[in-house]
C-alpha cells in the first residue's frame, strides 16, 4: 500500500500544473508547521499573529498571495512548454542534415494537400528529384564527407524555391528530394523543373576536404494530380517519372507521366 501511494505522489508531482500546486501547498503546509512548533514559546500565540507578525500579511492577503503565485506559475510554465513542444513538433518534422521538411512530414502533409487542391479545384503537381551517381560518390568518399554534399545540396534547393512549393527530402538516408507544387499547372511544374535542374548543374558545392568543387547534376520525374490519384500512387507514378529520366545517357533530365 505504502509503494502504491509513493507511486501516486511521484506521478503527481510529475504533472506541469499539479507539481505548482504541490510546491505551492507544501510552503503552505511548511509555514504552517513551524508557526505550531514555535507556539509554545511565545504567550497567547496565534497563528494568525505569527504570520502577521513575521510576514506583514493577513490571512486573506497570504491566500492572495498563494493564489497569484499559483496563477503566474502555471501561466509561466504553460508559456514555457507550450514553445518546448512546439520545438519538438518542428524537429520531428525536420531533416537533421539538411534542414527541410522530412518523411513524416511529407506522409502528414500530403494528404491535406491534396484534399485541398481538390476542395479549392486547384492544380497540384509533384516532382522527384534524385542526385545523380551519388551511390558511386558514397563509395568513392567518406560517409561524412557525403553527408556534407547533402547538407550544402539542401541550401541549395532552398535557395531557388517558389512561394507554392514544399521541398521534402524523403529518405532519412537517401538522396531523394520531393517538390510539392500547389495552385500549379503541369507545364509550370515541368518548367519549374527544368529551371531548378539547371540551376543545380551550374552550381558548385565546396566542401572541407574535398580539393574539387562538387558539381552535382539531378533527374527529375514530373506528375499532376489526377482526379482518381491516392498519395501513394501520385507518390509512386513521380518515382516512375523520375526512374525513367535516370534511363537517358548521360542523365541530368526531367521526364513526366501523365
Amino acid at each position: 500500500m505504502a509503494g502504491y501511494i509513493k507511486r501516486n505522489l511521484l506521478k503527481f508531482r510529475e504533472e506541469l500544473i499539479s507539481k505548482s500546486l504541490y510546491d505551492s501547498l507544501k510552503g503552505i503546509l511548511v509555514a504552517v508547521w513551524l508557526a505550531f512548533v514555535v507556539s509554545p514559546f511565545y504567550h497567547n500565540f496565534s497563528i494568525l499573529e505569527f504570520l502577521n507578525r513575521k510576514f506583514l500579511l493577513s490571512a486573506i492577503k497570504l491566500i492572495s498571495v498563494v493564489i497569484v503565485t499559483i496563477s503566474v506559475t502555471c501561466i509561466a510554465a504553460y508559456i514555457y512548454y507550450r514553445q518546448r513542444f512546439v520545438l519538438i513538433g518542428k524537429d520531428l518534422r525536420t531533416d537533421e542534415l539538411t534542414l527541410l521538411p522530412n518523411s513524416r512530414a511529407l506522409t502528414n502533409d500530403l494528404p491535406l494537400i491534396i484534399q485541398a487542391a481538390r476542395k479549392d479545384n486547384s492544380s497540384l503537381c509533384v516532382i522527384m528529384m534524385d542526385i545523380d551517381d551519388f551511390k558511386a560518390f558514397n563509395s568513392n568518399f567518406t560517409q561524412s564527407l557525403a553527408d556534407e554534399v547533402l547538407r550544402k545540396f539542401g541550401g541549395v534547393l532552398k535557395s531557388d524555391n517558389r512561394g507554392t512549393d514544399t521541398i521534402y527530402r524523403q529518405h532519412v538516408k537517401g538522396d531523394e528530394f520531393i517538390v510539392i507544387a500547389r495552385d500549379t499547372t503541369f507545364e509550370n511544374a515541368l518548367k519549374a523543373a527544368d529551371r531548378r535542374r539547371e540551376f543545380i548543374a551550374k552550381t558548385s558545392i565546396n566542401v572541407l576536404g574535398i580539393q574539387e568543387p562538387v558539381q552535382i547534376t539531378v533527374c527529375c520525374g514530373v506528375v499532376q494530380l489526377q482526379d482518381d490519384d491516392t498519395t501513394k500512387s501520385l507518390l509512386d507514378r513521380a518515382f516512375e517519372a523520375m526512374k525513367l529520366a535516370k534511363t537517358n545517357p548521360g542523365k541530368n533530365k526531367t521526364e513526366v507521366l501523365v
